[in-house]
């Protein structure tokens, strides 16, 4: 009896060993799992961070998408950029990049002659392309239409 009484107990024992053990492998199973979903939002979280800008943060941020702005750009509560200007035509003809004197000065004698005026044109003509090449920037940063 005592043999038999050992036998059942040992029965038992084994039955909950492998309960328990049945138990830790499901358990060891949803682990897995969790580490696989936390490694994935860590993922999903790098990107986000990666494509964000802090409005805290000092250091030079770089934004690889487009951004809407309702009204306007403000640096230290500055507007620097704000709505397009509308309503300009665009010029035309040559446009003037190169150096540009704004100091110029045109010697224009009392009775003046061709080579004064034919230098004041020229000055103009400057002048107008110089307007047209800020102008084509203008219109090509989105400033003005």
């Amino acid at each position: 009896m005592i043999v038999l009484n050992s036998l059942s107990d040992m029965g038992r024992v084994a039955g909950k060993a492998n309960e328990a053990a049945d138990d830790a492998y499901q358990s060891k199973t949803r682990n897995d799992e969790q580490d696989r979903e936390l490694v994935t939002q860590a993922q999903q979280i790098n990107a986000v961070q990666a494509d964000t800008i802090s409005k805290s943060q000092v250091d030079l941020q770089s934004l690889s998408s487009s951004l809407n702005v309702k009204t306007a750009y403000l640096v230290n509560g500055i507007k620097v950029i704000g709505q397009r200007v509308t309503g300009f035509t665009a010029a035309t003809g040559t446009a003037l990049k190169d150096v540009f004197n704004a100091n110029q000065s045109f010697n224009v004698g009392t009775t003046y002659n061709q080579s004064e005026v034919q230098a004041l044109a020229n000055g103009l003509i400057a002048a107008r392309q110089r307007i047209k090449a800020l102008e084509d920037a203008l219109r090509s940063h989105g400033l003005i239409d």
